[in-house]
């Protein structure tokens, strides 16, 4: 019977990293197209454009969840 030492182990730093590296390259992502936003059309110009993805974003999330309520029967 092995002992627990309390250590996590090489299994779970695995999955971390796993984890971590397509985050850390999505938000290297976000930040070059802010960064390239703000170049090209000025900070207005880029907060309408961000503003308009998170918009979209929004109405898509809010899209999906109000068909997944109207399945369960629940109010929108």
């Amino acid at each position: 019977m092995a002992m627990d030492d309390g250590s996590l182990g090489g299994r779970t730093w695995l999955r971390f990293l796993a984890i971590l590296i397509p985050v850390a390259i999505a938000v290297i992502l976000v930040f070059i197209f802010i960064k390239n936003s703000i170049i090209r059309w000025g900070f207005l110009g880029s907060f309408i454009a961000i503003a308009a993805v998170l918009l979209l974003f929004g109405w898509l999330y809010d899209r999906r969840e109000a068909k997944k309520n109207a399945e369960w029967g629940l109010p929108e």
